[in-house]
This record gives C-alpha cells, structure tokens and sequence, in this order.
C-alpha cells in the first residue's frame, strides 16, 4: 500500500514538473531589497579631528551610540576655565548677598534705635514746653501783683528769669531735634546708599554669571556635538574610511544607517512589460542572487505600488512587500540584489 501511495504522489509530481504551468507576467530588469524606513545619514555637525573611530561596515548599533569621537582639547580646557571663574562669580554673589543682608539688619536696628531717641527727645521738648507754660503763667501773676505793690521788684526779676530759662532750655530742645532729625535724614540715606551700590554690583555680578553659565553651556554642547552619535537602531551599510588624525569638515557624510524596520523589495520593469500588466495586489516572488532558488526557494512579495511614468533610466518602478505570512527559507536582509517576477 506505502508503495502504491509513493508511485502515485511521484507520478503526479511528475506530471505538474512537465506540464503544469505558472503565469509569469513579467521579470524585472533589477530589483533589491530595502528597509521601507529611510536609511539614515550620519553627518559630521561640526569641523574637528578625528580621535576615535567605534565602527565598521555591517556592525549593528543602537540609538545613542557613540561613533566617531573628534578632539575636543581647546573646548574642554575653555570650558573648565570658565567653570572654575564661575565658580568664583558664584561665590563671590554669595559673599555680597551675605553683606546685603547684614546692612539691611543693620539698618532696621539703626532706625528701631533712631526713633527711640527721638521719641525721648521729643518727650523732653513737651516737658520742657509745659515747665515754660507753668513759668509764662507765674510771671504773669506775679507782674500782676507787682503793678499792685503786693511783691517786690526781686520777685518779679526772679520769675521773669525762670521764664526766660525756660523758653530758652524749650528752643534749645527744638534745635537739637532738627539737628538729631537732619543728622538721622543724612544717616538713613548715607546707609541706603551704601546697600543700593551693594544691590547696583549684585545686579552686574548676576549678569556676568549669567553670560559665564550660557558660555559654558555653549562650550558643553560643542563637545557634545563632537561625539557624533548614531540617530536610531539599525545597521551600518556604509561608512567613510577614517582614522585617529583624520580631519573632517562639518556636512561631511561619515555612515549611513539602515534602520531596524520592515523590509521590502524595489524592482524596476521595462515598461512594456509593466504597463497595464502589473497592478497593485499582484503576488509576486523574489529571486537572489547568490542564493540559488532550486536550493533557498524565492521570497514571496505582493506588489504594493506601481509607477505610472517611466523614470530617468526609462524603466517602470515597482514597490513590494514581502510577504509575513509566508517566511521565505533565507533571512532577507536590507541590500540583497535580485530579480522579482510578478
């Protein structure tokens, strides 16, 4: 029975070999795979000199990775100059806003101290107003009565000495109270002076830290674009012959990345034999170079989009997926050259 089952699955075998067909409408003139993401360019952002070189053709890379590393010796050593004066200026500003505040403290017991003794002062003028009020109203009685020969001359003298005495003790109160009044005047604004011309050099010193930060933040970034990164994940397909004091101009193209991504195929048809016979849907299969299809089989694409003019090179374009459903024996990889048959 095994046997007459093994006869019968060879003979029909044999019969599709010989006589069954599969329509072909059309073999591309070229074609190659190709991640349907963009390959990436790295490019050089600044001029510099080469350092270190951490790739090479095919290596596999990560987003981030650092690739090319370029000297960075004058703007490391301007960049740690300016850090250290800013750390001076930084210290400095601490210093200054430590001296503010001790003047503004100053200031505050100065006048708490200042109208004290004013008030003082001026509770002395009253006493000394009223003492004058009581002197005025007794020689006033008391000239009264010497206009009516009831007190002798000495008495009167005496109570116009006391006033006297007292309305001059009054003015010379008032006089030192304008006196003690400009002299505050002058101190207080002597004192704010001082703390504004403080304040004046804390705004400057602000500013030139401000200009010392941004020049080394600047500098930083400098040496950061000189460690050239790669810009995704993918696999270098190309890359520029450098080495250790190699130089290199700012745009110049150091690699080309592959991004990890789908892969798909591009074929080119002559247009004769793509016009009007391939259409989007169509399945297709992609012959390698290189892999023999009698031994690898062919990977299976679906044509996805079709030119309707003729390029530069007068041939059709034809973009296509490959197939998930259907894994094709050999892993397709990004650059494979081919044909495609539709």
């Amino acid at each position: 029975v095994r046997a007459s089952v093994a006869a019968l699955l060879l003979s029909a075998w044999g019969v599709w070999f010989f006589w069954g067909r599969i329509t072909v409408w059309a073999v591309s003139d070229s074609a190659r795979a190709e991640v349907l993401d963009d390959v990436l360019s790295v490019a050089s952002p600044v001029d510099g000199q080469v350092v270190r070189v951490n790739f090479e053709r095919g290596q596999r890379v990560t987003q981030g990775e650092v690739l090319i590393e370029l000297e960075t010796f004058q703007q490391e050593g301007e960049r740690d100059s300016l850090t250290a004066e800013l750390e001076g200026k930084r210290i400095a500003r601490q210093e200054l806003t430590a001296r503010i505040a001790q003047e503004h403290g100053a200031l505050r017991i100065w006048l708490g101290a200042s109208l004290s003794g004013g008030e003082e002062a001026r509770l002395r003028g009253v006493q000394a107003e009223s003492a004058a009020e009581l002197a005025r109203s007794r020689e006033a009685r008391v000239r009264q009565l010497h206009e009516q020969s009831l007190v002798p001359d000495e008495e009167l003298d005496r109570a116009v000495a006391e006033l006297e005495q007292q309305q001059a003790e009054v003015e010379s109160l008032r006089v030192a109270a304008e006196r003690a009044e400009r002299e505050r005047a002058s101190t207080r604004a002597d004192r704010q002076a001082r703390i504004d011309e403080l304040a004046g050099n804390l705004s400057v010193l602000d500013s030139e830290i401000q200009s010392l930060q941004a020049r080394v933040e600047s500098l930083q970034q400098q040496v950061g674009l000189r460690q050239i990164r790669a810009p995704a994940n993918g696999t270098l397909a190309r890359v520029a012959t450098l080495g250790p004091g190699a130089v290199v101009d700012a745009g110049d193209e150091l690699a080309r990345i592959v991004p990890d991504g789908r892969i798909g195929a591009v074929a080119h048809y002559q247009p004769a034999e793509a016009v009007g016979r391939i259409r989007r849907g169509q399945p297709a299969r992609m012959r390698l170079d290189g892999f023999p299809s009698t031994q690898f089989g062919t990977v299976p694409v679906t044509v996805a989009f079709v030119d309707s003019e003729p390029n530069e090179r007068g041939l059709i374009r034809a973009d296509l997926d490959v197939d998930p459903g259907r894994p094709p024996a050999i892993q397709i990889q990004h650059g494979m050259v081919g044909a495609v048959e539709v």
